[in-house]
C-alpha cells in the first residue's frame, strides 16, 4: 500500500493551469513574431526548434486534462484540453485519454498503446538502431511509418477501444479545424501564411516526434511490466535545459506521476522530495540527464540467445549490471524493406518544404556556411541554384 498525500498536493489550481496555457502559447507567438520580424535563416531554425518544444509542452497538457488534472471542474477541464492542447495539435483528447489511461493500469505489457506506439518495448537496442530510430524521427519518417501502422492495426481490428461518441467526435474535429483556421487566417493577415507549413506542420512532423521519442525513452525503455510502477518508469531528478526541451511542465518526475496520476504536473516536484525523504524512490531509475539514459538503453549489442539486458545507471554514479531481462522479439514488418523506402520517400518532404522556405534567401544561407559575401540576386533561377548548394552545406 503507497502512503496518501497532503490534500495540498492533488489540489488543483486553475490559475497555474491556464497561465501555463498562456505562457505556453506566448512562446509560439513570439516564435512567429521573430520569424517575421528578423527574416533569417537562423532565427527561423532557432523558431522551429522553440515551437516543437512548445507543441510538446501542450501535449504534456493535454496528458493532464486526461487525467483531470488541469482544471477543476470536468467540462472545462476536457474543453481547455481539446482547444488549447489536443486541437493545435491534430489530436482529438478523448482518443488520447483512453489510450493513455490504458497505459497507466499496466506499463509495458504486451498491448501497452505508449510502448507501442513509440517502439520501447524492445530496449536495449544497439547504438546504430538508436540512432536510426532518432534519425528517422528527425527528417519526419517515422511520423508517416506511425501513420501508417496505425491504420494497419485499426483495420486488423488490433485497436480495441470503440470511437468517440458522435457529439465528441464533431466537438473534437470542429476545434481542430477552428484552431487550424485561426492560426491560417492569422498569418495570412500578416503575409505570411507560408509561415504554418514552415513554423507548425514541419516542427510537427520531425522535431516534435524527436523530442517526444526521447522523452517516451527515458520514461519507459528498457524496464518490463512490474506489478509496483516504480520499478517500470524512471525519474531526471534534475531540472536543466533538457527537461525544459524534453521534459516540459515537470513530466521528468514520472516514477511520481505514475505512483500518483490525480497529482496536477506543478506539484509533481514537491511529490519527489516526499518520496525521497520516505525511501521510496528507487535509486537505480533516478537520472541526472537524458543523455545517459540514452547512453544506458543504447550500449549493449543484442545476444544470440535473444536476452535483453541493461546497465541502469545509480545516483552515486555506480552501475548495476544486468538489471532487466525479457525474451520478448520486436514485430517486425512484412515488408521491412518497402517500408523504409516508402518512408526515406516521405520523411524528406520535410526537408524539401525547408529547401523551399529559403530559395528567398539561399546567399544569406552561403555567407552562413562559408564566410563569403554574396551580392543578393534577383534571378530566381540563379537562387533556386544557389539554394541547392546552400541545401547542402546545411545537410
Amino acid at each position: 500500500m503507497k502512503p496518501p498525500l497532503p490534500a495540498h498536493l492533488t489540489r488543483i489550481s486553475n490559475l497555474r493551469a491556464l497561465l501555463a496555457i498562456a505562457l505556453d502559447w506566448a512562446l509560439i507567438a513570439a516564435c512567429f513574431v521573430a520569424a517575421i520580424r528578423f527574416s533569417h535563416p537562423l532565427v527561423f531554425l532557432l523558431s522551429a526548434i522553440l515551437i516543437a518544444r512548445t507543441q510538446l509542452a501542450l501535449a504534456v497538457l493535454m496528458h493532464d486534462s486526461a487525467h483531470g488534472t488541469l482544471l477543476s471542474h470536468r467540462r472545462l477541464n476536457d474543453i481547455a484540453g481539446q482547444l488549447f492542447a489536443a486541437a493545435p495539435l491534430l489530436l482529438v483528447m478523448d482518443f488520447y485519454r483512453r489510450g493513455h489511461l490504458q497505459h497507466h493500469r499496466a506499463p509495458m505489457v504486451a498491448d501497452d498503446p505508449v510502448a507501442n506506439i513509440f517502439g520501447i518495448d524492445d530496449y536495449p537496442v544497439t547504438r546504430k538502431q538508436l540512432v536510426w530510430r532518432l534519425f528517422k524521427d528527425a527528417t519526419g519518417i517515422a511520423y508517416f511509418l506511425s501513420a501508417r501502422n496505425l491504420v494497419r492495426a485499426r483495420q486488423r481490428g488490433r485497436n480495441r477501444h470503440k470511437a468517440a461518441g458522435h457529439s465528441k467526435g464533431f466537438y473534437a474535429i470542429a476545434s481542430i479545424v477552428a484552431v487550424q483556421g485561426v492560426m491560417i487566417g492569422l498569418l495570412t493577415a500578416a503575409g505570411h501564411a507560408a509561415l504554418y507549413f514552415g513554423l507548425w506542420i514541419l516542427p510537427a512532423l520531425t522535431l516534435l516526434p524527436l523530442f517526444g521519442r526521447i522523452r517516451a525513452i527515458t520514461e519507459h525503455a528498457g524496464y518490463r511490466a512490474s506489478e509496483d510502477q516504480r520499478f517500470s518508469a524512471r525519474t531526471v531528478v534534475r531540472r536543466s535545459w533538457q527537461t525544459f526541451f524534453v521534459g516540459p511542465h515537470r513530466i521528468h518526475y514520472h516514477i511520481e506521476h505514475h505512483e500518483y496520476p490525480n497529482v496536477p504536473f506543478y506539484h509533481l516536484q514537491q511529490v519527489h522530495a516526499l518520496m525521497a525523504q520516505q525511501g521510496r524512490l528507487p535509486a537505480a531509475h533516478l537520472y541526472r540527464s537524458y543523455g545517459q539514459v540514452l547512453k544506458d538503453v543504447s550500449q549493449l549489442k543484442q545476444t544470440a540467445n535473444t536476452e535483453r539486458m541493461l546497465c541502469i545507471r545509480t545516483r552515486s554514479i555506480a552501475e548495476l549490471s544486468v538489471y532487466a531481462m525479457t525474451n520478448h522479439l520486436p514485430e517486425q514488418p512484412a515488408n521491412k524493406k518497402k517500408a523504409y523506402l516508402l518512408g526515406l520517400l516521405i520523411g524528406f518532404l520535410p526537408i524539401l518544404a525547408f529547401f523551399l522556405l529559403i530559395i528567398d534567401h539561399p546567399t544569406t544561407l552561403l555567407g552562413i556556411f562559408t564566410g563569403i559575401s554574396v551580392p543578393d540576386f534577383n534571378d530566381r533561377t540563379l537562387k533556386i541554384a544557389l539554394a541547392c548548394v546552400a541545401m547542402y552545406l546545411f545537410l
